[in-house]
């Protein structure tokens, strides 16, 4: 078993509520950016965008991303919305909106939406969790439908041992349905 992931990111602040970011990422392995991959594959994704937060809480922002970089294989433009709500001490919940335009490439556009929970109230206890649901449309360079959805649960729990150790839990659950199988 083997996995690699190396992450470069780069933020300029271009005004007060405003940032300009750029983040490359090459996994090598069996999971990588885009899901399971056979062993000793590779992908990259590199992304580059403008967020900003004029109203308290609220993030909007627009990116440009393209897989595989080197071979240019997909480019897209992401559009959205997250917001975060403080519950109560050490508790936040946040909910989010994105919609994914492909510019070139075999991918569909999608749009999704997910909602998600933070809790950091315990000094020596952290979790979140997060569900996402995405529609994917159909890419009509191809005679099939590719229509899907997918559902995303994402849980995590963090425990400190002590001051140079914490015990992590994680765990992703994924159900896609494809519009043409019909599963």
């Amino acid at each position: 078993f083997r996995y690699e992931d190396t992450t470069f990111r780069s933020d300029y602040q271009i005004a007060e509520r405003t940032r300009l970011y750029g983040r490359y990422e090459r996994q090598r392995g069996w999971v990588q950016l885009g899901g399971v991959s056979d062993t000793e594959r590779s992908a990259g994704q590199f992304a580059l965008g403008v967020e900003s937060s004029y109203v308290r809480d609220t993030q909007l922002f627009s990116e440009y991303r393209m897989r595989d970089a080197v071979s240019g294989r997909d480019l897209q433009l992401a559009s959205g919305a997250r917001h975060f709500w403080d519950l109560r001490e050490g508790l936040r919940m946040n909910a989010a909106i994105e919609h994914l335009n492909v510019i070139d490439g075999s991918a569909a556009p999608a749009r999704a939406v997910s909602v998600g929970v933070d809790y950091s109230a315990h000094p020596l206890w952290r979790a979140s969790t997060r569900l996402e649901h995405r529609r994917s449309g159909d890419i009509a360079s191809t005679p099939d439908n590719d229509r899907f959805n997918t559902t995303l649960w994402t849980g995590m729990v963090a425990r400190k041992l002590d001051r140079d150790w914490t015990l992590l839990g994680r765990n992703h659950l994924l159900a896609t349905k494809y519009a043409a199988r019909g599963d």
